[in-house]
């Protein structure tokens, strides 16, 4: 039988499929995650004791919803209780946004209202304290630049703004009052936003009622707009005060809404980053029905969108809606690039992920990746000054792969495989680390930052003796170098620090360390102010066993262990002192050993009992302890000690001890109770004084 046989034109068959194909669409959600709303809140005043609910309430409530506020900075009264600072870092680690709020919050314009109106303020155009100080002190402090400002009182001028994009502001809060920012609100020429505010005190600066709050998160809903709240301090105190019940109730009502998707409570700057690319960027929308792949490319806008997000601390991506057009998503991935998005949800036929446009062309394909792909990048590193690194890279290709290493943008000569390796790294060696790799026609690049550690008080802050050592400000430095920890997780589970040192919250408030482990230890910057005998009072806790701790300074023991009992539980604390411990004047270094299993440490408490008498020469410094003294006394010099001959008052010769390369000199021992002087001869010089044996 013959087949009949009908040809087909490529014109009728190109038809013929256009009229089959499937036309999957892509557009930019109006909010995040497509939610129906924006609401952000931004507590004022931070610094000034008059909010110190912030700290105490605000951040707890917050983080136990898994919401993010923005804080606006007093610098002045931070700088006046550094403690803040402190604060502020840890809310930042969680991924609160911080703000600037000037120096004194004294107005940064002249403006009558400042001198005459209901703060009675005075009017300033101090720019380089208020604006250029203020916004050094929060970079150099919290290690995060400020990127958005609140004039004191709302109070502002052109001037001030234009000053504010000299610093690489992206915005601050000089739009309407008590009004909302509806989703097509726009920057400047320069990217620079005039958001609007909403206040919402009752006369006299009374407490905001949680009605007055829910309202105006009703509001956003409502109208599909972004309301920025501002708040003050949470407790009962303070101008425009919240209630901590209402605060918590409030947040509640949030999270509700949240879970529900009719809002994004997000920090200032990542709306303004996600409106940035909003306004700037079109999605375009292509499928291949041979290989099945759906690619979305981008326009190039006129305004630098990537120059202008990449040295934010805080920022967004956005949220890309794919409407699929019945393409059966299941198996499907998406790759910018090469690199993976894994974060994606189908919601009524709508493939929904979140990316940032400058990043480049996005692909949704059925394949498990694309054939120039990178699988493991490079990862930032932290180590220790003398320790190793290795950075490494994989990537799949068909084709043969180039690698070119870089240094801080600088080429590394001599390195051109998939790996980078160093042996005792010094200070210098850290810095940005970047391969480049390609296979003849593209390029994928990786960058990871490499920070080399010396040992350091924790946040540069030096414990003073006498006084406190807190069990978790251990030094920086890390693992081997300020602590011996044997496991890699914080079983603690407290974000205070970013180390694998169990640390946990204390019962009534503070941290302590815990799930100790016999062979670890710690070590802390001290400095000791009254060279003495001392007494060392440890706060402990353990519901199972008794404990045991050594304490050595530069290395040499203090003494005995010291035992520390069961109290009965882990939060059931007691305090164990230990006497007659030794500590000379300057800088050391404090290291606590684990010598047992299962205790928990909070604080050290070291008094001075007796203070050492130090005797100063032009030359020469002699230390000589204890005086009384009942068993022997020690002296220690600056420089050799040739010897030391001990007379009556009389003058009469009971004691001679020959020195000579050695600092440090017992004597005594063999002395009946009494009076006696001693003549001591070190560097050079002859050092006599009085010495008393009880």
């Amino acid at each position: 039988m013959k087949l009949k046989t009908t040809l087909i034109s490529a014109a009728l068959l190109s038809t013929y499929l256009q009229g089959q194909a499937q036309n999957p669409s892509t557009s930019i959600a109006t909010w995040k995650n497509n939610a129906t709303a924006v609401y952000s809140f931004i507590h004022d005043d931070f610094g000034d004791p008059s909010v110190i609910g912030i700290n105490n309430y605000a951040d707890t409530i917050a983080r136990n919803r898994n919401l993010k506020f923005t804080f606006g900075a007093i610098t002045s009264a931070c700088e006046n209780n550094p403690a803040m600072w402190s604060d502020a870092i840890d809310m930042l680690n969680y991924g609160h946004e911080i703000i600037n709020h000037t120096h004194n919050h004294t107005c940064a314009i002249g403006n009558s209202w400042c001198v005459t109106g209901l703060w009675a303020e005075g009017a300033t155009e101090d720019f380089a304290t208020e604006l250029d100080l203020s916004t050094n002190l929060i970079d150099t402090r919290t290690g995060t630049y400020p990127r958005y400002f609140i004039y004191p009182f709302d109070l502002f001028n052109n001037a001030a703004n234009n000053h504010l994009k000299t610093l690489d502001y992206i915005g601050s809060r000089t739009g309407n009052y008590n009004a909302a920012d509806d989703p097509n609100f726009t920057p400047d020429a320069d990217g620079f936003f005039r958001s609007a505010l909403v206040v919402d005190v009752s006369s006299g600066g009374g407490a905001i009622p949680l009605s007055n709050l829910n309202y105006w998160a009703d509001y956003a809903i409502s109208n599909g707009v972004w309301v920025n709240r501002e708040m003050h301090n949470v407790g009962a105190t303070g101008w425009g005060s919240i209630q901590v019940s209402d605060y918590r109730a409030h947040l509640n009502y949030l999270k509700e809404k949240v879970d529900a998707n009719d809002l994004w409570v997000g920090t200032v700057s990542e709306i303004l980053t996600y409106q940035i690319q909003k306004l700037n960027y079109t999605p375009t929308t292509i499928y291949n029905q041979v290989t099945q792949e759906i690619v979305i490319t981008w326009n190039s806008p006129s305004f630098n969108v990537a120059d202008y997000l990449a040295p934010l601390a805080k920022k967004s991506p956005v949220t890309l809606m794919v409407d699929m057009d019945g393409i059966d998503p299941a198996g499907l991935k998406v790759f910018q690039g090469t690199n993976e998005i894994t974060e994606v949800t189908i919601v009524n036929g709508q493939m929904q992920f979140d990316a940032y446009p400058h990043n480049g062309k996005i692909t949704i394909s059925p394949k498990g990746c694309v054939d120039f792909c990178l699988i493991t990048p490079l990862k930032d590193e932290t180590k220790n000054k003398g320790g190793n690194v290795n950075f490494g890279i994989y990537v799949t290709s068909s084709l043969p792969l180039t690698y070119t290493w870089y240094k801080d943008n600088v080429v590394i000569p001599g390195q051109s495989t998939s790996t980078l390796s160093y042996t005792d790294l010094q200070i210098a060696d850290g810095g940005t680390y970047k391969v480049v790799v390609s296979n003849g026609t593209d390029i994928i690049e990786s960058s990871a930052i490499l920070v080399v550690e010396n040992q350091q008080a924790y946040n540069g802050v030096i414990a003073q003796i006498p006084g406190f050592v807190q069990f978790e400000e251990f030094d920086s430095g890390g693992q081997g170098v300020s602590y011996n920890e044997s496991s890699l997780l914080n079983q603690g589970g407290s974000s205070f620090r970013n180390e694998p040192v169990d640390i946990e919250s204390t019962t009534g408030g503070g941290y302590n360390v815990g799930y100790v482990t016999s062979g670890e230890w710690l070590e802390y910057t001290i400095n000791v102010t009254q060279p003495g005998i001392y007494t060392v009072k440890v706060k402990h806790a353990s519901a199972t066993t008794d404990g045991l701790i050594e304490l050595s300074v530069d290395g040499t023991s203090v003494g005995s262990s010291f035992s520390l009992p069961q109290s009965g539980g882990w939060q059931t604390w007691d305090t164990s002192s230990f006497s007659n411990i030794t500590l000379l004047a300057g800088e050391h270094t404090l290291r606590v050993s684990m010598l047992s299993d299962d205790m928990n440490l909070d604080f050290m408490e070291f008094t001075v009992d007796q203070i050492i008498t130090v005797v100063e020469t032009e030359t020469v410094q002699i230390q000589s302890y204890p005086n009384p003294f009942s068993d022997q006394m020690t002296i220690s010099s600056d420089h050799q000690i040739q010897g030391v001959q001990v007379y009556t008052l009389t003058g009469s010769l009971v004691e001679s001890v020959a020195g000579g390369a050695t600092k440090i000199i017992s004597l005594g021992q063999n002395l009946d109770a009494g009076i006696y002087l001693i003549e001591i001869h070190s560097g050079g010089e002859i050092v006599r004084e009085k010495i008393v044996k009880k």
